[in-house]
């Protein structure tokens, strides 16, 4: 029997420990509705995968923490997104560079 797994992100579940909570959502928002196409496939990985004919046997979902910006950024690419979110308009400049 062959088995397979699937992975992908669910970008609406992104969340950024910050101090200011409305431009952590805005940012969020802008990653989801602008930055990523399909942000919420994740999600709908089982579902998919049994209207395709696949039998599921588990769906697992997990949540990685990063406490290191550096590698954050490298990973989710906080900066660059949040430069393209002050650009588009879903997060106030001022708010956006602290």
């Amino acid at each position: 029997m062959l088995r397979a797994g699937l992975v992908e992100p669910d970008w609406d579940a992104l969340v950024v420990d910050a101090e200011d909570l409305r431009t952590s959502r805005a940012f969020t928002r802008y990653t989801t509705e602008e930055a990523v196409r399909n942000a919420t496939i994740g999600r709908s990985l089982g579902r998919l995968a049994e209207k395709a004919g696949f039998r599921v046997e588990a769906v697992v979902a997990t949540t990685p923490v990063f406490r290191d910006f550096a590698e954050a950024d490298h990973t989710l690419g906080l900066g660059r997104n949040m430069r393209q979110a002050i650009n588009a308009g879903y997060v106030a400049q001022d708010r956006g560079r602290r």
